[in-house]
């Protein structure tokens, strides 16, 4: 019997921290192919805002340059997890490289915005974009509606969206009695900025107040930037609840009843945090925003329009209104869960890693 040989992978992308939408999904895929026990991999974190002066962070990179140039020649497949940020940098160097040795390249472009970014680099480094990363063995885009953009750019191009452990086994619990027996319980966690809408959310709370007597409570959780202040949240209903660790986060969310995400960030793709909403089953209130809509539907939530107070007002009011709605709600997110789980994601790419390699993955 012929012996099959094993495909040794190098996976290139951010860890945390810092903690954000990368580097958590980099870290999902890590995490599912250690727990699939998938033999061979290797692994390079690009995350270089652990060093905070220049010098640290001349020397982090200098570091892996090195370890790439050295595990390269020795692996079968190569996959490059960047963001719009270090996309060309990594994508040039390594398709030059990986094609050096024969060794097939796997790109997966992080966020939403890849097309704005795309468009907006001047014309010889669209060429080198165009002849480096989008000439990749596979081009894995987040949302369907960049796939059919690039589609028409080039060729090998896959829907890959970012993905969450399903822990609606672990977390997931809807009773009649549960609906709004605390009143509505809601959660902001996240980036605490301007374009998350932030200030919408606490517009539109004080406007609630004002027409109903149920309780609603909103807590953030996340880092302040942007001129966001602990001030801002000064309201009998709004509280901020400083930061989270990512081990923290499913469990915190399963504890509200809907997360709020009235985004108009132009990075925004899928966002984590909503995927990890539905992972223990709880619906949202987000915006008609970018690609939030091919994630978000009248099964697992409510969609506003952007910066719209009286939008997010109106959806808090009708979820206190009706617990039926809320309780069905609740149960679409649990089912919208299923669509993103990281392991089918992870056994995902096995097959695509495995469809540009002659060899075995075991």
């Amino acid at each position: 019997m012929k012996k099959t040989e094993k495909i040794s992978l190098l996976l290139i992308g951010p860890l945390p921290p810092p903690v954000g939408g990368t580097t958590v999904s980099f870290k999902e895929l890590v995490d599912s192919l250690l727990s699939m026990h998938v033999q061979s991999v290797y692994v390079v974190d690009t995350a270089r805002q652990k060093q905070k002066r220049l010098l640290g962070r001349l020397f982090f990179l200098s570091k892996m340059i090195s370890r790439i140039f050295w595990l390269v020649p020795q692996v079968d497949v190569v996959g490059l997890h960047a963001s719009q940020s270090s996309t060309l940098f990594m994508g040039v160097l390594l398709r030059a490289y990986s094609k050096l040795f024969g060794k097939p390249l796997i790109y997966r472009g992080f966020g939403g915005n890849l097309d704005i970014y795309y468009e907006s680099l001047p014309l010889m480094l669209k060429y080198a974009f165009k002849k480096s990363v989008l000439s990749s063995d596979r081009v894995l885009l987040q949302t369907k509606h960049l796939v059919v953009k690039f589609n028409a750019i080039c060729e090998n191009v896959v829907w890959y969206p970012n993905s969450r452990k399903n822990l609606n086994e672990h977390y997931f619990h809807v009773t009649e009695k549960d609906i709004l027996s605390l009143g509505l319980r809601c959660v902001f966690l996240g980036h605490i900025k301007p374009s998350k809408g932030v200030y919408e959310i606490i517009d539109s709370v004080k406007q609630i107040e004002k027409e109903i007597d149920q309780k609603i409570i909103i807590d953030f959780y996340g880092p302040l930037l942007e001129g966001v202040t602990i001030d801002d949240f000064c309201h009998p209903n709004i509280a901020y609840k400083g930061a989270l660790q990512p081990s923290e986060v499913a469990q915190t969310i399963s504890s509200y009843d809907v997360l709020l995400l009235p985004s108009y960030y132009s990075g925004e793709g899928y966002p984590g945090v909503i995927l990890e909403a539905y992972s223990v089953g709880v619906p949202v209130i987000a915006t008609k925003w970018r690609f939030i809509p091919e994630i978000v539907d009248q099964t697992c939530g409510i969609l506003v329009e952007p910066k719209s107070s009286n939008d997010i007002r109106d959806a808090i009011i009708c979820l206190v209104e009706d617990p039926g709605l809320l309780k069905n709600l609740k149960l679409g997110a649990k089912k919208k869960a299923e669509e993103f789980d990281s392991i089918e994601m992870t056994k995902m790419y096995l097959e695509i890693v495995k469809s540009v390699s002659s060899k075995q993955l075991i």
